[in-house]
């Protein structure tokens, strides 16, 4: 298994660097464009120009290993699953192979049909982990994406406030030379690790929300909480605050007695907390009023045994987007109370 997730991971992490650069050089090209304006640029000494190597601020950027890790985390929840179907398949197999001669035509048959469907869903398993528009993939964007945006900002404020007109990347190819004094790549890596300065101190903070509780029949019709919370937890692991909670939640419910996770109280919360090793909670409601969801949360500090906030926010509508615009809302409020 770890020689198959190794080279799985190698091509993830390949795929993670060529998407910085791809996507590096796109926002080069609209910052040159932004800056020139309509009018045409002479060469001059007010051509101001400089450059990045894309490869070497997604090495040295102190949160990439990070990024790596919390996409070898879901790896290898997948592999697991595939280690189980395909001994799934080796067993249906072996045992056809040794009552061949002992079953009837018709058993035969079947049998044969459960393990061709079972090889099927394993291979449209894969296709949809490893798939090019599979979820390894999806994922790796998701986790890609906060960095990407926070170089662009980067890169946009340098420009802007220091005349630069045009910005290469070394990445891509076609410079041969770059003068040192054009080089930005130490500008950029200074600015990214700058924001994880607090962090690295404080270290992350390893985080589970449980299912929201929907309070009407509205709610719970449209499955508004469940959407809630699954936006919630995606939007609050990928601030640089909190980390996915590790400990074994479901096994320490069971253990705490919870029978109803969407009835779960907060001593039981905090239980449950202390019992999977996890240091933040977040518990709450969701109430639809037309199409309107108004969600109400609360965050727990395990350790402290307290709850360090309670936040409320309403969506203007109940469409995809304006659900996720009011969950990124509530999940910058919550990170606001634990930075």
């Amino acid at each position: 298994m770890k020689k198959r997730l190794d080279y799985r991971l190698s091509t993830i992490d390949y795929g993670l660097k060529s998407k910085v650069q791809r996507l590096m050089s796109v926002f080069l090209f609209v910052i040159f464009f932004a800056l020139s304006g309509s009018s045409v640029i002479a060469f001059s000494d007010e051509f101001k120009v400089g450059y990045i190597d894309s490869e070497i601020i997604f090495q040295r950027y102190q949160g990439s290993s990070e990024l790596k890790r919390q996409l070898e985390e879901d790896l290898k929840e997948w592999e697991e699953i595939l280690i189980e179907k395909k001994k799934e398949i080796e067993e249906l197999s072996t045992e056809l192979e040794s009552q061949r001669l002992m079953l009837s035509d018709e058993a035969r048959t079947k049998k044969v049909q459960i393990l061709r469907l079972n090889e099927r869903k394993y291979e449209n398993f894969v296709t949809e982990i490893y798939g090019p528009e599979g979820k390894a993939r999806k994922r790796e964007k998701e986790l890609t994406q906060p960095l990407l945006e926070k170089i662009n900002r980067i890169l946009v404020q340098i420009s802007e406030e220091e005349g630069y007109v045009l910005i290469f990347d070394l990445t891509e190819g076609g410079i041969v030379y770059g003068r040192p004094g054009l080089d930005l790549t130490e500008r950029v890596l200074e600015e990214l690790n700058q924001e994880l300065v607090p962090i690295v101190a404080g270290k992350r903070k390893e985080i589970y929300v449980f299912p929201l509780r929907e309070t009407n029949t509205l709610a719970r019709e449209e499955e508004v909480g469940n959407q809630v919370t699954v936006l919630l937890e995606q939007a609050l692991l990928k601030s640089p605050v909190f980390i996915k909670a590790r400990g074994n939640v479901g096994s320490a419910m069971v253990d705490v007695g919870v029978v109803q996770v969407e009835e779960i109280t907060r001593d039981q919360a905090f239980q449950v907390g202390r019992t999977a090793n996890v240091a933040m909670l977040v518990m709450g409601t969701v109430l639809k009023r037309g199409a309107s969801a108004e969600v109400t949360v609360e965050l727990l500090d395990v350790s402290q045994g307290i709850v360090v906030a309670t936040e409320q926010e309403i969506s203007t509508g109940d469409q995809e987007k304006e659900i996720a615009d009011m969950v990124n809302r509530l999940a910058g409020k919550l990170v606001r109370r634990v930075q």
